[in-house]
Protein backbone atom coordinates (compact mmCIF):
# COMPACT_ATOMS: atom_id res chain seq x y z
CA UNK A 1 0.00 0.00 0.00
CA UNK A 2 1.13 3.64 -0.98
CA UNK A 3 2.42 5.84 1.43
CA UNK A 4 -0.04 8.21 2.92
CA UNK A 5 0.47 11.93 3.19
CA UNK A 6 -1.60 14.29 5.15
CA UNK A 7 -1.29 17.76 5.83
CA UNK A 8 -3.15 19.82 7.95
CA UNK A 9 -4.30 23.02 9.93
CA UNK A 10 -3.69 24.28 13.33
CA UNK A 11 -6.02 26.40 14.56
CA UNK A 12 -5.40 30.09 13.79
CA UNK A 13 -2.45 30.91 16.64
CA UNK A 14 -1.54 34.21 15.24
CA UNK A 15 -1.60 38.16 15.96
CA UNK A 16 -0.33 41.05 14.77
CA UNK A 17 2.41 43.23 14.97
CA UNK A 18 3.92 46.56 13.56
CA UNK A 19 7.23 53.86 11.21
CA UNK A 20 7.10 56.92 10.86
CA UNK A 21 12.27 70.30 12.01
CA UNK A 22 12.48 75.76 12.53
CA UNK A 23 13.39 80.21 12.96
CA UNK A 24 11.68 82.93 13.17
CA UNK A 25 11.52 85.46 11.35
CA UNK A 26 14.54 88.68 10.48
CA UNK A 27 14.77 92.06 9.31
CA UNK A 28 15.73 95.54 9.62
CA UNK A 29 15.02 98.00 12.75
CA UNK A 30 11.61 100.07 11.85
CA UNK A 31 11.80 103.71 11.87
CA UNK A 32 8.88 106.63 12.57
CA UNK A 33 9.00 109.57 10.99
CA UNK A 34 11.96 110.28 8.36
CA UNK A 35 15.22 108.60 8.07
CA UNK A 36 17.85 111.32 7.91
CA UNK A 37 20.62 110.59 5.09
CA UNK A 38 24.06 110.56 6.31
CA UNK A 39 26.50 113.31 4.83
CA UNK A 40 29.74 113.43 3.99
CA UNK A 41 31.02 114.41 7.54
CA UNK A 42 29.43 111.87 9.48
CA UNK A 43 26.72 113.48 11.73
CA UNK A 44 25.09 111.04 14.22
CA UNK A 45 21.17 111.13 13.24
CA UNK A 46 18.60 113.29 15.63
CA UNK A 47 16.74 110.82 16.99
CA UNK A 48 13.48 111.28 16.72
CA UNK A 49 10.32 110.06 18.98
CA UNK A 50 8.17 107.28 17.79
CA UNK A 51 4.71 108.37 17.13
CA UNK A 52 2.02 107.28 19.68
CA UNK A 53 -0.34 106.53 16.93
CA UNK A 54 1.59 104.47 15.20
CA UNK A 55 1.34 101.21 15.63
CA UNK A 56 3.92 98.49 16.36
CA UNK A 57 3.27 94.91 14.77
CA UNK A 58 3.71 91.85 17.09
CA UNK A 59 6.98 90.02 17.41
CA UNK A 60 6.35 86.31 15.15
CA UNK A 61 6.19 83.48 17.10
CA UNK A 62 7.52 80.19 15.71
CA UNK A 63 5.08 77.22 14.97
CA UNK A 64 6.04 73.89 16.62
CA UNK A 65 7.77 71.29 14.51
CA UNK A 66 5.77 67.93 14.42
CA UNK A 67 7.35 65.17 16.05
CA UNK A 68 8.20 62.29 14.03
CA UNK A 69 6.01 58.95 14.49
CA UNK A 70 7.25 55.66 15.66
CA UNK A 71 5.59 53.47 13.90
CA UNK A 72 7.95 50.48 14.56
CA UNK A 73 7.28 51.72 18.32
CA UNK A 74 3.42 51.74 17.82
CA UNK A 75 3.79 48.27 16.61
CA UNK A 76 6.02 46.90 19.11
CA UNK A 77 3.58 48.59 21.94
CA UNK A 78 1.06 46.61 19.75
CA UNK A 79 2.31 43.52 20.57
CA UNK A 80 3.43 44.03 23.92
CA UNK A 81 -0.19 44.82 25.02
CA UNK A 82 -1.51 42.21 22.45
CA UNK A 83 0.43 39.43 24.37
CA UNK A 84 -0.57 40.42 28.34
CA UNK A 85 -4.26 40.52 27.13
CA UNK A 86 -4.67 44.38 27.33
CA UNK A 87 -6.76 46.80 25.92
CA UNK A 88 -5.53 47.78 21.81
CA UNK A 89 -8.12 49.54 20.45
CA UNK A 90 -5.97 52.90 20.85
CA UNK A 91 -3.98 51.23 18.49
CA UNK A 92 -6.24 50.60 15.90
CA UNK A 93 -7.93 52.87 13.23
CA UNK A 94 -11.73 52.05 12.82
CA UNK A 95 -12.78 49.07 10.77
CA UNK A 96 -8.60 47.68 10.84
CA UNK A 97 -8.47 45.24 8.42
CA UNK A 98 -6.60 41.40 8.02
CA UNK A 99 -5.84 40.33 5.28
CA UNK A 100 -4.22 36.92 4.81
CA UNK A 101 -2.36 36.18 1.54
CA UNK A 102 -1.24 32.83 0.25
CA UNK A 103 -2.58 29.40 1.36
CA UNK A 104 -2.16 30.44 5.20
CA UNK A 105 -4.58 28.41 7.35
CA UNK A 106 -5.73 31.45 9.51
CA UNK A 107 -9.58 31.64 10.06
CA UNK A 108 -9.88 35.34 10.74
CA UNK A 109 -11.47 38.07 8.77
CA UNK A 110 -11.23 41.32 11.31
CA UNK A 111 -9.13 42.77 13.87
CA UNK A 112 -11.47 41.97 16.44
CA UNK A 113 -11.41 38.09 15.72
CA UNK A 114 -7.36 38.42 15.61
CA UNK A 115 -7.18 40.60 19.00
CA UNK A 116 -10.27 38.32 20.27
CA UNK A 117 -8.96 34.59 19.50
CA UNK A 118 -5.06 35.62 20.42
CA UNK A 119 -5.45 36.79 23.72
CA UNK A 120 -8.12 33.85 24.37
CA UNK A 121 -5.54 31.60 23.19
CA UNK A 122 -2.77 32.98 24.70
CA UNK A 123 -0.61 34.35 22.27
CA UNK A 124 2.53 34.87 22.86
CA UNK A 125 4.25 37.42 20.08
CA UNK A 126 7.49 38.30 19.12
CA UNK A 127 8.18 40.72 16.00
CA UNK A 128 11.38 41.71 14.99
CA UNK A 129 14.02 42.73 11.58
CA UNK A 130 11.03 45.62 11.23
CA UNK A 131 11.30 47.83 8.22
CA UNK A 132 9.85 50.58 7.62
CA UNK A 133 8.63 52.68 3.84
CA UNK A 134 6.37 55.71 4.35
CA UNK A 135 3.80 54.57 6.41
CA UNK A 136 4.01 50.51 5.89
CA UNK A 137 5.72 48.50 8.40
CA UNK A 138 6.97 45.00 7.85
CA UNK A 139 7.63 42.72 10.49
CA UNK A 140 9.36 39.29 10.99
CA UNK A 141 7.11 37.23 13.15
CA UNK A 142 6.55 34.28 15.72
CA UNK A 143 4.31 33.32 17.71
CA UNK A 144 4.05 30.20 20.20
CA UNK A 145 0.52 29.66 22.60
CA UNK A 146 -0.85 27.21 25.26
CA UNK A 147 -1.27 24.66 22.90
CA UNK A 148 2.43 24.16 21.68
CA UNK A 149 3.53 22.44 24.73
CA UNK A 150 0.60 20.11 24.83
CA UNK A 151 1.32 19.50 21.18
CA UNK A 152 4.60 19.04 21.60
CA UNK A 153 4.59 16.60 24.30
CA UNK A 154 2.04 14.66 22.68
CA UNK A 155 3.18 14.63 18.99
CA UNK A 156 6.51 13.98 18.31
CA UNK A 157 6.23 15.09 14.38
CA UNK A 158 6.05 18.31 15.23
CA UNK A 159 8.53 20.66 16.12
CA UNK A 160 7.61 24.36 16.99
CA UNK A 161 8.03 27.43 17.13
CA UNK A 162 5.40 29.06 14.52
CA UNK A 163 7.19 31.12 12.08
CA UNK A 164 4.91 33.43 10.01
CA UNK A 165 7.13 34.91 7.28
CA UNK A 166 5.80 38.49 7.38
CA UNK A 167 3.69 40.98 8.89
CA UNK A 168 2.54 43.81 7.14
CA UNK A 169 1.01 46.93 8.94
CA UNK A 170 -0.15 50.09 7.05
CA UNK A 171 -0.14 52.70 9.26
CA UNK A 172 -3.09 56.02 9.36
CA UNK A 173 -1.05 59.72 9.56
CA UNK A 174 -1.63 59.55 12.81
CA UNK A 175 -0.25 56.00 14.12
CA UNK A 176 -3.21 53.82 14.42
CA UNK A 177 -2.70 50.69 12.54
CA UNK A 178 -5.21 50.75 9.40
CA UNK A 179 -4.28 47.06 8.11
CA UNK A 180 -2.82 43.63 8.99
CA UNK A 181 -0.98 41.52 6.10
CA UNK A 182 -0.72 37.92 7.56
CA UNK A 183 2.07 36.48 4.81
CA UNK A 184 2.80 32.57 4.84
CA UNK A 185 4.98 30.66 2.39
CA UNK A 186 4.09 27.42 0.96
CA UNK A 187 6.11 25.29 2.98
CA UNK A 188 5.33 27.28 6.54
CA UNK A 189 1.76 27.37 5.28
CA UNK A 190 1.68 23.40 5.01
CA UNK A 191 3.63 23.03 8.65
CA UNK A 192 0.70 24.94 10.00
CA UNK A 193 -1.60 22.54 8.02
CA UNK A 194 -0.01 18.86 9.21
CA UNK A 195 0.07 20.54 12.88
CA UNK A 196 -3.68 20.76 13.22
CA UNK A 197 -4.40 17.92 11.32
CA UNK A 198 -2.05 15.46 13.79
CA UNK A 199 -3.51 17.58 16.82
CA UNK A 200 -7.10 16.74 15.55
CA UNK A 201 -6.00 13.22 15.21
CA UNK A 202 -4.07 13.37 18.50
CA UNK A 203 -7.43 14.09 19.82
CA UNK A 204 -9.07 11.30 17.93
CA UNK A 205 -6.71 8.67 19.66
CA UNK A 206 -7.16 10.23 23.34
CA UNK A 207 -11.58 10.37 22.78
CA UNK A 208 -11.20 13.96 23.59
CA UNK A 209 -14.24 14.25 20.59
CA UNK A 210 -15.43 17.67 21.59
CA UNK A 211 -11.99 19.70 22.38
CA UNK A 212 -13.65 21.02 25.69
CA UNK A 213 -10.22 20.99 27.58
CA UNK A 214 -8.51 23.65 24.53
CA UNK A 215 -11.23 25.20 22.51
CA UNK A 216 -14.21 26.37 24.91
CA UNK A 217 -11.99 27.16 27.43
CA UNK A 218 -10.86 30.64 25.69
CA UNK A 219 -13.02 30.23 21.83
CA UNK A 220 -15.96 30.67 23.34
CA UNK A 221 -15.25 34.21 24.49
CA UNK A 222 -14.86 35.10 20.73
CA UNK A 223 -17.94 36.94 19.31
CA UNK A 224 -17.90 38.88 16.23
CA UNK A 225 -20.70 40.87 16.26
CA UNK A 226 -19.76 42.69 12.71
CA UNK A 227 -20.83 39.76 10.99
CA UNK A 228 -22.76 37.61 13.48
CA UNK A 229 -19.71 35.04 13.68
CA UNK A 230 -19.33 33.42 16.85
CA UNK A 231 -15.72 31.88 16.43
CA UNK A 232 -16.00 29.20 19.03
CA UNK A 233 -18.29 27.82 17.44
CA UNK A 234 -16.76 28.13 13.95
CA UNK A 235 -13.97 26.38 15.33
CA UNK A 236 -15.71 23.40 16.96
CA UNK A 237 -17.84 22.98 13.60
CA UNK A 238 -14.58 22.41 11.92
CA UNK A 239 -12.61 20.31 14.11
CA UNK A 240 -16.03 18.30 13.82
CA UNK A 241 -15.31 18.32 10.34
CA UNK A 242 -12.47 16.56 10.90
CA UNK A 243 -12.67 13.79 13.14
CA UNK A 244 -16.08 12.82 11.22
CA UNK A 245 -13.10 12.91 8.02
CA UNK A 246 -10.52 10.63 10.16
CA UNK A 247 -13.12 8.32 11.90
CA UNK A 248 -14.40 7.54 7.97
CA UNK A 249 -10.33 7.03 6.88
CA UNK A 250 -10.17 4.86 9.75
CA UNK A 251 -12.99 2.51 8.72
CA UNK A 252 -11.74 2.60 5.23
CA UNK A 253 -7.96 1.90 6.26
CA UNK A 254 -9.86 -1.15 8.54
CA UNK A 255 -11.83 -2.37 5.15
CA UNK A 256 -8.67 -2.04 2.65
CA UNK A 257 -6.31 -4.14 5.13
CA UNK A 258 -9.48 -6.71 4.94
CA UNK A 259 -9.08 -6.73 1.51
CA UNK A 260 -12.55 -5.48 0.78
CA UNK A 261 -11.07 -2.38 -1.21
CA UNK A 262 -15.04 -2.15 -2.79
CA UNK A 263 -16.15 -0.47 0.78
CA UNK A 264 -12.73 1.20 1.27
CA UNK A 265 -13.28 3.11 -1.96
CA UNK A 266 -16.97 3.90 -1.07
CA UNK A 267 -15.68 5.27 2.08
CA UNK A 268 -12.68 7.49 0.13
CA UNK A 269 -15.45 8.61 -1.69
CA UNK A 270 -17.84 9.75 1.90
CA UNK A 271 -14.05 11.45 2.51
CA UNK A 272 -14.54 13.47 -0.67
CA UNK A 273 -17.90 14.79 -0.35
CA UNK A 274 -17.64 16.41 3.04
CA UNK A 275 -14.66 18.74 0.92
CA UNK A 276 -12.00 18.80 3.72
CA UNK A 277 -8.84 20.55 2.94
CA UNK A 278 -6.88 20.17 -0.09
CA UNK A 279 -4.08 18.71 0.82
CA UNK A 280 -6.20 16.14 3.30
CA UNK A 281 -8.10 15.14 -0.66
CA UNK A 282 -4.68 14.74 -2.21
CA UNK A 283 -4.01 11.59 0.55
CA UNK A 284 -7.28 10.53 0.54
CA UNK A 285 -7.53 10.53 -3.74
CA UNK A 286 -4.13 8.80 -3.48
CA UNK A 287 -5.41 6.37 -1.25
CA UNK A 288 -8.16 5.81 -3.29
CA UNK A 289 -6.25 4.79 -5.70
CA UNK A 290 -4.72 2.71 -4.86
CA UNK A 291 -7.66 0.70 -3.37
CA UNK A 292 -8.75 1.08 -7.18
CA UNK A 293 -6.12 -0.10 -8.35
CA UNK A 294 -6.05 -3.98 -6.16
CA UNK A 295 -9.83 -3.89 -7.75
CA UNK A 296 -8.62 -3.86 -10.73
CA UNK A 297 -9.83 -1.02 -12.18
CA UNK A 298 -7.18 0.41 -13.66
CA UNK A 299 -8.85 3.27 -15.23
CA UNK A 300 -10.51 4.99 -12.44
CA UNK A 301 -7.37 4.64 -10.51
CA UNK A 302 -5.47 6.55 -13.14
CA UNK A 303 -8.08 9.17 -13.12
CA UNK A 304 -7.12 9.94 -9.88
CA UNK A 305 -3.20 9.18 -9.76
CA UNK A 306 -3.84 11.76 -12.59
CA UNK A 307 -5.62 14.03 -10.05
CA UNK A 308 -3.51 13.77 -7.38
CA UNK A 309 -0.21 14.41 -9.69
CA UNK A 310 -2.24 17.55 -11.09
CA UNK A 311 -1.54 18.85 -7.32
CA UNK A 312 1.56 17.66 -6.21
CA UNK A 313 4.05 16.31 -9.16
CA UNK A 314 7.05 15.39 -7.01
CA UNK A 315 6.23 11.81 -5.16
CA UNK A 316 8.01 9.78 -7.15
CA UNK A 317 5.95 6.48 -6.35
CA UNK A 318 2.81 8.16 -7.40
CA UNK A 319 4.24 8.97 -10.92
CA UNK A 320 5.91 5.57 -11.05
CA UNK A 321 1.98 4.38 -10.32
CA UNK A 322 0.76 5.99 -13.39
CA UNK A 323 3.89 4.69 -15.33
CA UNK A 324 2.76 1.42 -14.47
CA UNK A 325 -0.79 1.33 -14.51
CA UNK A 326 -0.96 3.35 -18.05
CA UNK A 327 1.99 0.04 -19.32
CA UNK A 328 -0.47 -2.96 -17.71
CA UNK A 329 -3.29 -1.34 -19.85
CA UNK A 330 -1.23 -1.67 -22.94
CA UNK A 331 -1.02 2.18 -23.20
CA UNK A 332 3.30 2.24 -23.13
CA UNK A 333 3.55 5.92 -24.69
CA UNK A 334 1.31 7.20 -22.12
CA UNK A 335 3.32 5.24 -19.47
CA UNK A 336 7.02 6.87 -20.36
CA UNK A 337 6.51 10.27 -19.48
CA UNK A 338 5.45 9.37 -16.10
CA UNK A 339 8.49 6.68 -15.99
CA UNK A 340 10.73 9.34 -17.09
CA UNK A 341 9.66 11.65 -13.98
CA UNK A 342 9.80 9.11 -11.42
CA UNK A 343 13.38 7.99 -12.41
CA UNK A 344 14.59 11.23 -12.43
CA UNK A 345 13.34 11.67 -9.00
CA UNK A 346 14.34 8.36 -7.81
CA UNK A 347 15.99 5.84 -9.72
CA UNK A 348 14.12 2.97 -7.77
CA UNK A 349 14.18 -0.20 -9.30
CA UNK A 350 10.39 -0.56 -9.05
CA UNK A 351 10.20 2.63 -11.48
CA UNK A 352 13.10 1.21 -13.84
CA UNK A 353 10.75 -2.23 -13.85
CA UNK A 354 7.76 -0.27 -14.76
CA UNK A 355 9.45 1.80 -17.73
CA UNK A 356 11.14 -1.45 -18.81
CA UNK A 357 7.06 -3.02 -19.37
CA UNK A 358 6.38 0.09 -21.78
CA UNK A 359 9.79 0.44 -23.33
CA UNK A 360 9.15 -3.90 -24.26
CA UNK A 361 5.64 -3.14 -25.27
CA UNK A 362 7.09 -0.07 -27.61
CA UNK A 363 9.35 -2.85 -29.05
CA UNK A 364 12.49 -1.20 -27.54
CA UNK A 365 13.99 -4.41 -26.58
CA UNK A 366 17.41 -2.64 -25.88
CA UNK A 367 16.01 -0.20 -23.61
CA UNK A 368 14.00 -2.71 -21.75
CA UNK A 369 16.94 -5.12 -21.26
CA UNK A 370 18.85 -2.35 -19.66
CA UNK A 371 16.60 -1.47 -17.48
CA UNK A 372 15.29 -5.42 -16.24
CA UNK A 373 18.90 -6.06 -15.74
CA UNK A 374 19.13 -3.09 -13.43
CA UNK A 375 16.35 -4.93 -11.59
CA UNK A 376 17.30 -8.55 -11.72
CA UNK A 377 20.45 -7.11 -9.92
CA UNK A 378 18.87 -5.50 -7.50
CA UNK A 379 16.66 -8.90 -6.05
CA UNK A 380 19.63 -10.89 -6.95
CA UNK A 381 19.91 -11.37 -2.73
CA UNK A 382 16.49 -11.07 -2.03
CA UNK A 383 15.38 -13.63 0.18
CA UNK A 384 10.92 -13.05 -0.49
CA UNK A 385 9.57 -15.72 -2.69
CA UNK A 386 7.62 -13.06 -4.77
CA UNK A 387 10.50 -11.12 -5.21
CA UNK A 388 12.48 -14.23 -6.02
CA UNK A 389 9.70 -14.67 -8.57
CA UNK A 390 9.78 -11.17 -10.07
CA UNK A 391 13.64 -11.46 -10.50
CA UNK A 392 13.38 -14.96 -12.31
CA UNK A 393 10.09 -13.54 -14.92
CA UNK A 394 12.16 -10.65 -15.41
CA UNK A 395 15.44 -13.11 -16.58
CA UNK A 396 13.55 -14.71 -18.80
CA UNK A 397 11.99 -11.80 -19.83
CA UNK A 398 15.64 -10.84 -21.21
CA UNK A 399 16.97 -13.56 -22.83
CA UNK A 400 13.57 -13.62 -24.97
CA UNK A 401 14.05 -10.01 -26.53
CA UNK A 402 17.97 -10.94 -26.76
CA UNK A 403 16.70 -13.41 -28.86
CA UNK A 404 14.08 -11.47 -30.60
CA UNK A 405 10.94 -12.40 -29.01
CA UNK A 406 7.91 -10.65 -27.51
CA UNK A 407 7.97 -11.88 -23.79
CA UNK A 408 4.65 -9.45 -23.38
CA UNK A 409 2.00 -11.95 -24.51
CA UNK A 410 -1.47 -11.71 -23.78
CA UNK A 411 -1.45 -14.11 -21.22
CA UNK A 412 1.63 -12.62 -19.66
CA UNK A 413 -0.28 -8.69 -19.55
CA UNK A 414 -2.85 -10.17 -18.30
CA UNK A 415 -0.72 -11.44 -15.63
CA UNK A 416 0.63 -8.24 -14.95
CA UNK A 417 -3.13 -6.79 -14.58
CA UNK A 418 -3.85 -9.89 -11.95
CA UNK A 419 -6.33 -11.26 -14.88
CA UNK A 420 -7.23 -14.12 -15.57
CA UNK A 421 -5.45 -15.41 -18.48
CA UNK A 422 -7.29 -15.57 -21.74
CA UNK A 423 -8.47 -18.93 -22.32
CA UNK A 424 -6.21 -20.64 -25.81
CA UNK A 425 -8.29 -20.34 -28.59
CA UNK A 426 -10.23 -23.74 -28.99
CA UNK A 427 -8.95 -26.56 -31.32
CA UNK A 428 -11.00 -28.60 -34.09
CA UNK A 429 -10.00 -31.94 -34.55
CA UNK A 430 -11.46 -33.03 -38.25
CA UNK A 431 -8.67 -35.78 -38.73
CA UNK A 432 -5.89 -33.94 -40.28
CA UNK A 433 -3.13 -32.13 -39.08
CA UNK A 434 -4.06 -29.40 -41.61
CA UNK A 435 -7.37 -28.87 -40.27
CA UNK A 436 -6.76 -28.52 -36.79
CA UNK A 437 -3.86 -26.25 -37.61
CA UNK A 438 -5.49 -23.89 -39.77
CA UNK A 439 -8.88 -23.73 -37.42
CA UNK A 440 -6.92 -23.22 -34.64
CA UNK A 441 -4.70 -20.55 -36.43
CA UNK A 442 -8.35 -19.02 -37.39
CA UNK A 443 -9.48 -18.79 -33.91
CA UNK A 444 -5.63 -16.68 -33.14
CA UNK A 445 -6.80 -14.76 -35.84
CA UNK A 446 -10.43 -13.76 -34.27
CA UNK A 447 -8.77 -13.39 -31.24
CA UNK A 448 -6.19 -10.53 -32.33
CA UNK A 449 -9.30 -8.54 -34.39
CA UNK A 450 -10.67 -8.51 -30.77
CA UNK A 451 -8.02 -6.95 -29.19
CA UNK A 452 -7.66 -4.66 -31.97
CA UNK A 453 -10.93 -3.32 -31.34
CA UNK A 454 -10.45 -2.64 -28.10
CA UNK A 455 -7.26 -0.75 -29.60
CA UNK A 456 -5.00 -3.23 -26.93
CA UNK A 457 -2.29 -3.44 -29.96
CA UNK A 458 0.16 -5.28 -27.98
CA UNK A 459 -2.04 -8.20 -27.42
CA UNK A 460 -3.47 -8.11 -30.45
CA UNK A 461 -0.12 -8.72 -32.29
CA UNK A 462 0.84 -11.24 -30.64
CA UNK A 463 -2.78 -13.13 -31.60
CA UNK A 464 -1.68 -12.60 -34.69
CA UNK A 465 1.79 -13.60 -34.22
CA UNK A 466 0.30 -16.92 -32.89
CA UNK A 467 -1.76 -17.53 -36.18
CA UNK A 468 0.79 -16.55 -38.59
CA UNK A 469 3.36 -18.93 -36.16
CA UNK A 470 0.65 -22.09 -37.58
CA UNK A 471 -0.58 -20.86 -41.15
CA UNK A 472 2.87 -19.01 -41.63
CA UNK A 473 1.49 -19.05 -45.46
CA UNK A 474 -1.34 -17.06 -44.87
CA UNK A 475 -1.18 -13.61 -46.36
CA UNK A 476 -4.31 -11.90 -44.43
CA UNK A 477 -2.95 -12.63 -40.56
CA UNK A 478 0.16 -10.51 -42.24
CA UNK A 479 -1.87 -7.60 -43.71
CA UNK A 480 -3.96 -7.94 -40.45
CA UNK A 481 -0.91 -7.61 -38.24
CA UNK A 482 0.68 -4.93 -40.50
CA UNK A 483 -2.54 -3.14 -39.97
CA UNK A 484 -2.06 -3.16 -36.14
CA UNK A 485 1.30 -2.17 -35.94
CA UNK A 486 0.56 0.67 -37.85
CA UNK A 487 -1.59 1.68 -35.50
CA UNK A 488 1.28 1.30 -33.01
CA UNK A 489 3.11 3.93 -34.95
CA UNK A 490 5.93 0.93 -35.62
CA UNK A 491 6.08 1.73 -39.76
CA UNK A 492 9.28 -0.77 -40.22
CA UNK A 493 6.79 -3.58 -39.39
CA UNK A 494 3.62 -2.46 -40.74
CA UNK A 495 5.87 -2.51 -44.06
CA UNK A 496 7.47 -5.77 -43.61
CA UNK A 497 4.21 -7.36 -42.77
CA UNK A 498 2.34 -5.71 -46.04
CA UNK A 499 5.47 -7.00 -48.47
CA UNK A 500 4.93 -10.59 -46.72
CA UNK A 501 1.64 -10.19 -47.72
CA UNK A 502 1.74 -9.16 -51.19
CA UNK A 503 4.76 -11.74 -51.70
CA UNK A 504 2.32 -14.55 -50.81
CA UNK A 505 -0.43 -13.36 -53.10
CA UNK A 506 -2.98 -11.38 -51.26
CA UNK A 507 -5.86 -9.85 -52.73
CA UNK A 508 -6.17 -7.00 -50.29
CA UNK A 509 -6.38 -3.55 -52.59
CA UNK A 510 -6.12 -1.72 -49.19
CA UNK A 511 -2.46 -3.50 -48.58
CA UNK A 512 -1.53 -2.57 -52.00
CA UNK A 513 -2.39 0.86 -51.92
CA UNK A 514 -0.93 1.61 -48.32
CA UNK A 515 2.01 -0.03 -49.45
CA UNK A 516 2.11 2.22 -52.85
CA UNK A 517 1.35 5.69 -50.33
CA UNK A 518 5.02 4.91 -48.42
CA UNK A 519 6.49 4.11 -51.86
CA UNK A 520 5.61 7.61 -52.37
CA UNK A 521 7.06 8.73 -49.55
CA UNK A 522 10.33 7.26 -50.24
CA UNK A 523 10.45 8.70 -53.26
CA UNK A 524 10.00 5.71 -55.55
CA UNK A 525 7.18 7.21 -57.40
CA UNK A 526 7.05 4.15 -60.31
CA UNK A 527 6.69 1.79 -57.60
CA UNK A 528 4.09 4.06 -56.01
CA UNK A 529 1.94 4.09 -59.28
CA UNK A 530 2.50 0.58 -59.95
CA UNK A 531 1.14 -0.74 -56.20
CA UNK A 532 -1.41 1.96 -56.02
CA UNK A 533 -3.10 0.95 -59.59
CA UNK A 534 -2.75 -3.01 -58.81
CA UNK A 535 -4.76 -1.67 -55.13
CA UNK A 536 -7.59 0.29 -57.09
CA UNK A 537 -7.61 -2.79 -59.61
CA UNK A 538 -8.42 -5.32 -56.73
CA UNK A 539 -11.15 -2.34 -55.40
CA UNK A 540 -10.82 0.32 -52.66
CA UNK A 541 -13.07 1.92 -50.16
CA UNK A 542 -14.84 4.93 -51.68
CA UNK A 543 -12.46 7.04 -49.64
CA UNK A 544 -9.38 5.34 -50.48
CA UNK A 545 -10.89 5.47 -53.92
CA UNK A 546 -10.33 8.96 -54.01
CA UNK A 547 -7.21 9.33 -52.23
CA UNK A 548 -5.48 7.21 -54.84
CA UNK A 549 -7.24 9.09 -57.88
CA UNK A 550 -5.32 12.18 -56.21
CA UNK A 551 -1.92 10.41 -55.80
CA UNK A 552 -2.03 9.39 -58.86
CA UNK A 553 -2.65 12.81 -60.32
CA UNK A 554 0.04 13.83 -58.36
CA UNK A 555 2.59 11.28 -59.03
CA UNK A 556 2.35 11.27 -63.14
Amino acid sequence: MKLKRFYCLVCIVLAALLCVGCAGPTGEDIMGGTAVPPTATSIPPTETAVPTNTPIPPTATPEPTPTPINYVAVVEEFVAALNQGEDVSDYLADDTAVIVEGDAPIFVETMADFVAYSQGAGSQFTVENCQVKATAVACEATVTNEWLPIIQEEISEWEGPLVYNQFHFTMTDEGRIASLTLEMDEETAANLSNLYILFVDWMIVNDIRGTEELFNKDLQLVYNEQHGKNLADWAQTYVDLMVQVFELYYVSEEAYQAGDYETAVAHYTDILALNPPSILQYAVIVARADAYDNLGDYEAAIVDYETAVATQNDDPAILNNLCWDYAITEQPELALPYCYQSIALEPAPSSMDSRGVAYGLLGNYEAAIADFEFVVADLENSSSPELAAIREQRADWIVQMQNGQNPFTPTIMAELRGEEPPPPPPTTNTGSDTATTSATAQDYYNLGESYAQQQQWTSAIDAYSQAIALAPQNPYYYSARGFVYGMANDVSNMLADFDQAIALGTQDGVVYFFRGMFYAVEGNNEQAISYVETGMSLGLPPDLQAQAEALLNDLK
